[in-house]
């Protein structure tokens, strides 16, 4: 190890060195474009400006309505406020409602029938507030009727009536009617005269039953409404939903907060299925399978994790979001970790893909009570050899190791050392770029000792997120379509599906891993980072696309190196079992029942919260009584 005495120097830019790799026929491609050792040329990105970005239509029965330009135009002259409106193929602004000027009637000014003059200014202002500011549409049109009288006028001989009826049309002044003009009281207001006869004849027609009412119950339901019509049924759904057990992305986890179902439901259909047996357990209606759809979307829940990251970048692309240039330099990225990938494939002999299979559970059966239980996770980590087309399995559970940078350092440790090797051997692996589990200061550190003790070459290479399709994800399918015909007690069942997932060329070879295995390496301190600069705008971890561990001691990116020596002692990572949840135990505990009584014993033993002890444990459930 080096004295705390010692200087590391960052770690250089490629560009500013000219000494080349370990394998001067192999070339380790950058991101940017394909450099050769010497070469200078740097790429500028740049994102164009005149990009269209659409926006987001909304889902089907969940517009926001009131964000509509005619909803918020209607909304606007319901209030009394200018808005935008349409006269035939033209939009035309309308002006705000105002009091408009009083009237000038001879019969108010000579002290007569009408009282015009008998109201203020301010009278008139508190009144126009009134009508458009604390009253709706509906409740402006009672006000109308209840101060406008309708009079029947006589009828004329051998004819018709000239008019339907006489109006009278007054106005409250301390809680007293007073009768004014037409003019006074549309002015006042500021309403239409057709809008004040309308309203009024209807109110006082029989034929419709007086003044008109709001729209039947019935007809005043949008199609959503009728959807939803019994909240009480969706809202047992969203229980429903809520009860399952869920488990997160393992490569996304970092970027959304999407939950995804357990791996033993086959499709939506069979979610809903189950969801229609409670609900008829429940004396319950079930919903429809359209708004149950929209339910689970709407909770941000998953039916099956990803095996693999979404490339941002390119859904970026498809949506219009970034320019051309940005996207072939990403394609340019992506084609030329292929190629290099290639290379390596027919010219090296020591050459593995590697990647942690999606989440598997025990138990897996098809009872319908592990539906609602949280069960036990388990990990497999697949070793595929490019060469001799030999794939590992490392296979372990919660309650042995968990999934930070020392477990997954051990396991690819420990096959490297475990390859028969000569000096001076070169060994690549290929991978994805998660961080906490292939890039990482931990496992560089943990290589480069590796490199150091058996005096070969490692390299470590990177393809683009989202583009990062390996051999190695045969081995997961493969197994993955053999469970489709398994039951799964234990954990240890799951070897013997891992062995049996292939008979040619030969077996899958499956070590099963206790806390025993695991090591730490988070001690080893040759680097304290991997990040090629520091500052502002320096490369990040993430721009590293391959790694060189020398048996010097020196790990090269791209064309760099860094001087250290010696090596030291990797302490065990755990001193016993992992704990889980106490909760989960429970449920294990409680899931017995549909578990062979073989394996009981080991759902007891496993390791949890519990001051009790083995034989105390208020958490144990016998079900052999």
């Amino acid at each position: 190890m080096l004295s705390t005495s010692a200087t590391v120097p960052a770690l250089a830019d490629v560009n500013r060195t000219s000494e080349p790799l370990s394998d001067p026929t192999s070339t380790i491609a950058t991101e940017s474009a394909p450099l050769t050792v010497d070469s200078k040329e740097t790429v500028d990105y740049q994102v164009t400006d005149d990009v269209q970005v659409t926006r987001k239509r909304a889902k089907k029965g969940q517009a926001n309505e009131q964000a509509w330009k005619g909803f918020k135009a209607q909304g606007a002259r319901m209030a009394a406020q200018s808005y935008e409106g349409r006269q035939g193929k033209a939009y035309l602004t309308k002006a705000a409602r105002y009091l408009a000027p009083r009237c000038n009637c001879k019969l108010s000014q000579k002290q007569g029938a009408l009282r015009c003059h008998e109201f203020s200014d301010d009278e008139r202002q508190a009144t126009f507030d009134s009508f458009w500011c604390e009253l709706d549409w509906e409740q402006r049109k009672v006000f109308v009727a209840s101060m406008v009288d309708l009079n029947s006028v006589r009828q004329p001989k051998g004819g018709q009536p000239i008019r339907r009826a006489s109006l009278k049309f007054t106005l409250k002044k301390d809680g007293e009617r007073k009768k004014v003009c037409k003019q006074f009281f549309l002015a006042t207001l500021n309403i239409g005269e057709w809008s004040v006869y309308n309203w009024v004849y209807k109110a006082q027609d029989v034929s419709t039953g007086g003044i008109p009412k709001l729209k039947r119950e019935r007809d005043s339901r949008n199609k959503s409404e009728v959807r939803n019509v019994c909240s009480q049924r969706k809202e047992f759904a969203q229980t429903f939903l809520n009860s399952l057990p869920k488990i997160e992305s393992h490569y996304c986890r970092s970027t959304t907060s999407k939950l995804y179902l357990e791996p033993i439901w086959r499709s939506q259909l069979d979610l809903y299925r189950e969801y229609c047996a409670k609900s008829v357990e429940a004396g319950l209606q079930p919903i429809n399978r359209v708004t149950f759809v929209r339910l689970v979307e709407d909770l941000n829940i998953g039916l099956f994790s990803p095996k693999k990251d979404q490339c941002d970048l390119c859904c970026a692309y498809e949506s219009r979001n970034v320019g051309n240039e940005e996207y072939e330099i990403h394609q340019c990225k992506k084609e030329l970790a292929r190629l290099e990938k290639h290379s390596d494939k027919t010219e090296k002999r020591k050459v593995f893909t590697m990647d942690l299979q999606s989440v598997l559970v025990a138990p897996r059966l098809q009872a319908s009570a592990l539906y609602y239980k949280t069960k036990l996770c388990i990990h497999n980590f697949t070793v595929f050899d490019l060469h001799t087309k030999d794939g590992v399995c490392y296979m372990w559970h919660e309650g042995e190791g968990g999934l930070s940078a020392n477990e997954f350092a051990t396991i690819i440790c420990s096959f490297v050392d475990e390859l028969e090797t000569k000096e001076g051997d070169d060994v690549t692996l290929w991978s994805d770029g998660c961080t906490y589990q292939n890039r990482n200061s931990i496992l560089a550190n943990a290589l480069l000792s590796v490199a150091m003790k058996k005096k070969i070459t490692i390299f470590q290479k990177y393809l683009v997120r989202g583009h990062t399709q390996m051999e190695c994800d045969s081995m997961h399918s493969t197994i993955e379509r053999r469970l489709a015909k398994s039951s799964i007690n234990v954990p240890a069942d799951y070897e013997l599906v891992f062995r049996a997932a292939r008979i040619r060329p030969s077996p899958y070879t499956v070590r099963y891993l206790d806390h025993g295995f695991f090591r730490d390496y988070s001690k080893l301190q040759y680097y304290s980072t991997i990040r090629p600069g520091s500052g502002v705008g320096a490369p990040v971890v993430t721009d590293v696309v391959a790694l060189c561990y020398k048996p010097s001691g020196v790990i090269h990116y791209k064309l760099n190196f860094v001087a250290v020596s010696d090596t030291a002692v990797v302490k065990p990572l755990y001193c016993g079992s992992l704990s889980i949840k106490t909760d989960k135990f429970v449920h294990l505990q409680q899931l017995k029942k549909v578990i062979k009584k073989d394996y009981h014993l080991f759902y007891d033993s496993l390791k949890h919260s519990c001051t009790g002890g083995l034989n105390g444990c208020p958490h144990l459930i016998n079900h052999d009584k």
